[in-house]
């Protein structure tokens, strides 16, 4: 049976959070997003800093046994 853990923005590491970005600005992603535009190193951390504040928004990295699948919000 497969095992996944899902890891809340909040407690990201900052290797996990640079991941992160740099899967929102890959053209094969962002092409699905709300916004195309490139985001911004600072605008990313602030945002998931800004999530430690928020009751609104929940935001999770998926992972399996050994590999980071995704992000589900």
């Amino acid at each position: 049976m497969d095992s996944y853990k899902l890891i809340n923005f909040t407690e990201l590491t900052l290797e996990q959070k640079e991941m992160i970005l740099e899967w929102r600005n890959s053209e094969e992603i962002k092409k699905w997003m709300y916004s195309q535009k490139k985001i911004d190193y600072l605008d990313h951390i602030n945002f998931i800093e800004s999530l430690k504040k928020r009751k609104d928004k929940l935001y999770f990295l998926l992972k399996d046994q050994e590999n980071y699948l995704g992000v589900i919000d």
